[in-house]
């Protein structure tokens, strides 16, 4: 259970305080970082592998669907 906001000993800044606005700017900068790092994961074209009947799958969508047409949950990146 998360805390209350009350008893919280960091309580996030309120959108649109000078706080705010620097966390934000931290953010996108370390996302534009670690995307430049290349330190995502493209869920659109990445290859998995069905852990069950070891068929090949490109991205989330392809597994997705061999997930619901066989009940299949085990998958790994390769």
């Amino acid at each position: 259970m998360w805390p209350s906001r009350r008893s919280c000993k960091h309580p996030l800044p309120q959108a649109g305080t000078p706080d705010a606005d620097a966390a934000a700017a931290g953010a996108e900068q370390l996302v534009r970082a670690c995307h430049e790092a290349r330190q995502f994961t493209d869920v659109a074209n990445f290859t998995l592998r069905c852990g069950v009947c070891q068929i090949g799958l490109k991205g989330e969508k392809e597994a997705v669907m061999h997930a619901k047409e066989t009940g299949h949950s085990n998958f790994a990146e390769y």
